[in-house]
């Protein structure tokens, strides 16, 4: 499979800050019933998915975009009919797609469906250190039991898979998710901070108590969040957190999102939105070569998978402004472009980033695979 090249990359990285990446909700069905989220099966949605062969048309219109990574997230991604022909199609086109998924139907036939595919890396939501809270919010019977089997096939494999965790009421003492992800086969995992509104036509969000939090109660869990890292690979970068911890603040951001520049949310109906939380959409998939680039500095949600990689990309955006700078002759905006004092802050979260990586290495090497 022809996935993401060192070389496409460092051209990007350095001429066009970095490649994109884009949410994709294949399909809006999902066979859970989660208490905080309004995908649930039983909010008895009306079932839309993706059009496939349109879809597969657009492939090419995402690569020209700069898109080399794609989210393919649903409701459950693996109810749609089409995964393995779309799968396959971004990865023979150079891109590497990811499938976030409950993890109810990752069957051993279906995991090597899907690595024949080009699957490398599976995102999988947990959301609770114990196996009865986490199935019974589920709505799914089992359910832990089928992630511990299908991480260990996974491992096997040589693909991947990090736990995806939504900040809930449901996680109790957050001390204990090391010991619990370690024992289901994960080496890492995500935070997935509470929602309870979106504007687009997204739903994965709720006004549930379980993710009713206080700014102080969120503030509190971000620290406990952090002392973690000493204990667990958590993706979240620091310099994420802190970002995230200055919105509960009211304080002014420090870095810009890059939704709507380097990163988009693209619906079933493929409509493109500038990423989840806002209403307004952009275009259709197949006008997105053309979509001005959104560069507004907006900081209006805390939503992870948009603000915490714009931390980690800020510096290739420096970079990519300021060569732009540079060729129009303006050697002081471009030279501002460089010497920012966000520009450290990012590669110290990037260095963050490929420390977490030595040592998930390090460990498989100790422990052996799984």
């Amino acid at each position: 499979m022809a996935l993401p090249s060192f070389l496409d990359t460092l051209r990007l990285s350095l001429f066009d800050g970095g490649p994109g990446f884009s949410q994709v909700a294949v399909t809006n069905r999902c066979n859970a019933d989660c208490a905080f989220c309004n995908f649930a099966r039983s909010q008895g949605l009306e079932k839309h998915d993706a059009p496939a062969d349109r879809l597969l048309r657009s492939i090419d219109v995402l690569y020209e975009k700069g898109i080399r990574y794609v989210a393919l997230i649903g409701g459950e991604p693996l109810l749609y009919p089409d995964m393995d022909r779309v799968v396959s199609g971004m990865s023979r086109r150079g891109m590497e797609p990811i499938i976030c998924t409950n993890g109810w139907l990752l069957s051993e036939k279906r995991i090597r469906r899907l690595a024949d595919t080009g699957i490398r890396n599976l995102i999988i939501s947990i959301d609770a250190p114990d196996a009865g809270v986490h199935d019974r919010n589920r709505g799914l019977p089992g359910l832990t039991e089928k992630i511990r089997k299908a991480n260990a096939i996974i491992n096997r494999l040589g693909m991947h898979s990090t736990a995806s965790v939504t900040i809930s009421r449901l996680l109790g003492d957050i001390k204990r998710l090391p010991t619990f992800l370690d024992e289901m086969g994960f080496a890492d995992l995500t935070f997935s901070y509470p929602l309870q509104k979106l504007y687009s036509t997204y739903l994965s969000y709720s006004d549930s108590r379980l993710v009713e939090f206080s700014a102080c109660e969120l503030l509190a869990i971000f620290e406990q969040l952090k002392a973690l890292k000493k204990h667990f690979r958590v993706l979240n970068p620091t310099a994420g957190m802190d970002e995230m911890m200055r919105f509960l603040r009211n304080e002014p951001a420090r870095f810009p999102c890059l939704a709507g520049y380097k990163y988009f949310f693209i619906d079933w109906n493929l409509d493109v939105y500038r990423c989840h939380y806002l209403p307004t959409r952009i275009c259709s998939v197949e006008d997105l070569p053309n979509a001005a680039p959104v560069r507004d500095n907006c900081a209006r949600c805390m939503i992870d998978c948009y603000r915490e990689p714009s931390i980690l990309q800020y510096c290739a955006v420096a970079l990519a402004d300021s060569w732009r700078e540079l060729k129009k002759g303006r050697l002081r905006s471009s030279a501002a472009c460089l010497f920012n004092s966000n520009n450290l802050v990012s590669l110290e979260a990037v260095a963050e980033q490929f420390e977490l990586v030595r040592r998930y290495k390090r460990r498989r090497e100790t422990n052996g695979a799984r």
